[in-house]
């Protein structure tokens, strides 16, 4: 398994244990809220995108997964939820967004404010992609 170090990323893991899948699936395909599926696809979710035009990888069988962002992190809940937060400072030169409320990110030279996902969120996006065998 790999050992990269997680970057110091507040998260309150006692929401983590929270999370509920169903309200996850429902974020999920959210586009307002959360935009995933402009760059994920999840079979039998709605398909905006073919698996071959997706900028990010085919989600379907995360929860099947050891690793995640190119093989850098184990794929725990925790190191899912800080990844959803703030891809780009997990992974410098990562294209995912950084979602998290109050996050900044370096490469946009921004702290996204309006429109983030809050830890509770979060939790719900994790719960649901790590029910996704």
């Amino acid at each position: 398994m790999p050992k990269t170090p997680l970057p110091g990323i507040a998260f309150d893991e006692a929401i983590l244990a929270q999370g509920d899948a169903e309200r996850g699936r429902a974020l999920f395909i959210n586009l307002a809220k959360a935009p995933c599926l402009t760059c994920h696809v999840v079979k039998g979710e709605m398909a905006l995108i073919k698996d071959d035009q997706a900028k990010g990888p085919n989600l379907t069988h995360f929860a099947s997964r050891h690793t995640f962002a190119g093989g850098l992190f184990s794929a725990t809940p925790k190191a899912l939820a800080l990844w959803i937060k703030n891809a780009p400072l997990m992974k410098p030169g990562s294209i995912m967004p950084t979602f998290g409320t109050g996050q900044y990110n370096e490469a946009m030279k921004m702290t996204v404010t309006t429109g983030g996902l809050d830890d509770r969120q979060i939790a719900d996006l994790v719960a649901y992609l790590m029910a996704l065998k």
